[in-house]
């Protein structure tokens, strides 16, 4: 998803969902509405047809760090698990540098080394979808840099466009409303394009594709009708996964987005939204839940567990003489807390132990582990592609028994017969 400095749009963009925990968020008050949610990971302007890079680190560009405007700020603290990369995520738009990182003039948080282990930060943001910088040359020329040879009717349009709208934010508006126009569909698999001519193969040949299709595309246009434009990689988190003040960031919520440049600021386009359709398939998949009532149960769990964590972490003297003022005018509080640790470690007891049970194909085949055990013991175990019948018999030849002859007929007529109700009992009863 760019998260390493690169967006594709190729074969290598394919995207399978996963609801693996990237990180974890902690904010001080609630949980910002989900349309603030952006963590912003990787700024990229350079287009190589089949993918996006960021300016080089070899050009020469102003440090200058711009400053989103303080309104709505924010903090949080952030769990980061390993990723083997050296990007940090902020909530766009980041304030201020996390210690010992680099924030760049593109607000990308950097470490110096790949993060191997979990890490843990706080950050500090202001949430606007907006911010006000000035471009240096080599900003302005990366974003507004297309070429002329490829996309010719997405370029067609866009000189129109820019005829019709002088002032580039209705251009802008007048982009997305050609976007809407084109009946694209939201797919999580979508046909490959041309990347020699990306843009016109996705806005009027496939008109199908998810977020990284829908940003470059938008870039490339805008960029077309005279617009500075660049994209950005990160993760859109929503609030289906979040409990009081805690937020789960999964590796599905990956996301790209555009950046247009207009009246001197950077403002955020979701481009996702002139999608006229959502494919079934990829709807299922982006809202699959397997168990709800256990993802639900699981959201709490890691709540518990991460206010639990973030305790000890930031523990100090001070909270802990806090703390304990607390405790001693508050005895409810003890018992409480007390309460709710039995009660977490039964239930991860109850969870574990029920997806640890092993799992049979049948009922009978679970009835007769007893004697499979005891087989197992005095040196006989089921071959490879050897059936039940087949091991039972061969016992048999060696070990003369009507009561595994029994058994052996009970368990073909509970596979293959029409039995009775009683008929598992008797399997049962002949076994133990």
């Amino acid at each position: 998803m760019g998260h390493d400095g690169t967006m594709f749009l190729d074969s290598n963009a394919l995207l399978v969902p996963s609801n693996r925990i990237v990180m974890e968020v902690g904010f001080e008050g609630s949980v910002p509405p989900s349309s603030s949610l952006y963590f912003r990971g990787s700024t990229l302007y350079i287009d190589k047809q089949d993918h996006w890079e960021p300016i080089p680190k070899f050009q020469p560009r102003e440090s200058l760090i711009p400053s989103p405007k303080m309104q709505n700020a924010i903090s949080y603290k952030v769990t980061l698990y390993p990723t083997q990369k050296k990007w940090l995520y902020l909530l766009d738009m980041p304030s201020m540098p996390i210690d010992k990182s680099t924030l760049d003039r593109d607000l990308i948080s950097t470490v110096k080394k790949d993060i191997k282990d979990p890490i843990h930060y706080e950050g500090h943001s202001s949430l606007g979808a907006s911010y006000t910088q000035v471009l240096d040359d080599i900003t302005y020329k990366a974003s507004t840099q297309y070429s002329l040879s490829n996309n010719p009717q997405t370029y067609q349009i866009a000189q129109k466009l820019k005829a019709q709208y002088p002032a580039l934010a209705q251009r802008a508006t007048a982009i997305e409303d050609f976007f809407k126009a084109q009946a694209l569909t939201y797919t999580l698999k979508p046909d490959a394009l041309d990347t020699n001519n990306s843009t016109d193969s996705f806005l009027f040949d496939k008109r199908k594709g998810y977020c990284v299709h829908f940003a470059a595309s938008f870039v490339t246009m805008s960029r077309m009708a005279g617009i500075p434009a660049r994209l950005v990689t990160g993760y859109k988190s929503s609030r289906t996964d979040n409990f009081k003040n805690y937020l789960a960031v999964r590796e599905k919520d990956a996301h790209a987005w555009t950046e247009l440049y207009i009246g001197s600021q950077w403002i955020r386009y979701e481009t996702t939204t002139t999608a006229s359709f959502i494919d079934e398939q990829s709807q299922a998949l982006l809202n699959q839940k397997n168990y709800p009532w256990i993802e639900d149960l699981n959201i709490y769990l890691m709540y518990v567990k991460y206010q639990v964590e973030t305790w000890i972490l930031y523990y100090s003297h001070v909270r802990q003489m806090q703390l304990l003022a607390y405790a001693k005018s508050h005895p409810t509080f003890i018992v409480g807390f007390v309460l709710s640790i039995l009660t977490l470690i039964f239930l991860s007891f109850i969870i574990v132990s029920y997806f640890r049970r092993p799992i049979y194909s049948s009922k009978a085949l679970e009835i007769l582990q007893p004697l499979l055990k005891s087989l197992h013991k005095k040196g006989y175990q089921r071959a490879d592609k050897e059936s039940m019948h087949q091991f039972l018999l061969r016992y048999q030849l060696e070990n003369p028994s009507t009561h595994i002859a029994q058994i052996d007929h009970l368990y073909q007529a509970l596979l293959y017969g029409n039995t009775k109700d009683n008929t598992f009992a008797k399997m049962k009863m002949s076994i133990f």
